[in-house]
């Protein structure tokens, strides 16, 4: 993954997507490509099922909601599977990053890093709706609306 891309954290999915400039095909007006990466956080389908539809906190639909309507494409954050396209079918699994030690953390992170630089689109910025477990970039430090329900997040950049 590139150290230069631009990291969005915190990302209000309350307020209109195009706020930021996105247009249906991820781009914002000056040409900048975006990419979105939505953390599967609590409930799941009790069996497989595509990723998409496999997270249905209501953290996740309303994350999932704010990207889809923002355009571009985007992918999902697994503790289980680390970086997942929204259509591969995948299994439950009860994995998550708040029960792992810090080394297990840690190596997540670097198989996330790998799956980004092999899967994800060329893009000049990466939009993580905060869920600080998630972030993948050592550099990405979050901001304090990280800490905030969706309603009270707002927009941060580093």
């Amino acid at each position: 993954m590139d150290a230069t891309k631009t990291i969005l954290i915190g990302l209000d999915v309350a307020t209109d997507p195009r706020k930021f400039g996105y247009g249906s095909d991820g781009k914002t007006g000056e040409g900048v490509m975006r990419c979105s990466l939505v953390p599967c956080v609590g409930q799941k389908a009790s069996s497989a099922c595509s990723a998409k539809n496999l997270c249905l906190s209501d953290w996740f639909v309303k994350a999932r909601r704010y990207v889809e309507a923002a355009g571009g494409p985007w992918f999902i954050l697994s503790a289980e599977f680390g970086l997942v396209h929204p259509d591969a079918v995948i299994a439950r699994y009860e994995r998550t990053l708040n029960t792992m030690g810090v080394g297990a953390r840690r190596a997540w992170a670097r198989r996330v890093i790998s799956q980004m630089e092999r899967d994800l689109p060329a893009s000049d910025e990466i939009v993580v709706p905060a869920y600080t477990r998630y972030i993948v970039n050592p550099r990405a430090t979050p901001c304090p609306c990280s800490f905030r329900s969706f309603g009270a997040q707002t927009a941060c950049s580093r």
